[in-house]
């Protein structure tokens, strides 16, 4: 079986998806399977993202690359170190 990555919306989008299910009245087995990840993925995921909506996983990865940006810009204005 192939290795499948999901960006951080698409686990949000997921958990959220289990929850719904949940809510139906399915069985939890039944919902993750519905979502289509296994049991320990849920359960890990849910560790995770458990208290993150869409919106905020979109800022943690704005924020990050924001972040990045300025560690570089620094690196260049800091130049080489003399040893």
């Amino acid at each position: 079986m192939r290795w499948k990555w999901h960006s951080a919306e698409d686990i949000v989008g997921k958990l959220a998806c289990v929850r719904a299910h949940l809510s139906a009245g399915k069985t939890q087995r039944e919902a993750i399977e519905a979502a289509g990840i296994s049991v320990a993925t849920y359960h890990r995921w849910r560790s995770q993202f458990e208290n993150l909506d869409a919106r905020q996983v979109s800022l943690i990865k704005q924020l990050s690359s924001e972040n990045t940006r300025l560690r570089h810009a620094l690196a260049e204005l800091e130049g080489p170190i003399a040893a």
